[in-house]
């Protein structure tokens, strides 16, 4: 996870490891429940979530009922969202989701840690290149 203003500086970054779901899809939406809760945590307001994963983010937008684990985990997220004034949940290509991409590659040596205001080192130039692009439209 990356948090961003809206001047595209660097709120918080965390890695969260797999968790040993079952599917990608399971990892993702354990990965976006979390991330949920730690943006209520910091105290995020006006918040906008970015995926890779077009089934969870399909799966968001459909708003679908279910018995399954995956659905359990979505209305989690359901649940917490009400705490946010402003909510979103967009899809993005992996290439424009690099610093995020690269965080979960990498998952199991920054498990569970947030930087709050900074990056890892090695994040440095990723997250540089991100802001140049975004602004370049």
């Amino acid at each position: 996870m990356i948090a961003r203003n809206n001047n595209g500086d660097v709120m918080a970054t965390a890695a969260l490891d797999s968790l040993g779901a079952a599917s990608a899809l399971m990892a993702e939406a354990l990965a976006f429940r979390w991330c949920v809760s730690l943006a209520k945590d910091l105290g995020f307001f006006r918040v906008v979530f970015e995926t890779d994963c077009l089934q969870l983010f399909e799966a968001w937008k459909k708003n679908k009922q279910g018995v399954s684990y995956l659905f359990s985990v979505l209305n989690d997220c359901r649940d917490m969202v009400s705490f946010f004034t402003s909510f979103d949940l967009s899809f993005v290509r992996r290439s424009g989701n690099s610093v995020a991409d690269f965080l979960a590659k990498n998952s199991s040596k920054f498990s569970n840690v947030v930087w709050i205001e900074e990056v890892p080192p090695e994040l440095d130039l990723l997250v540089t290149s991100d802001v140049l692009a975004s602004m370049a439209f």
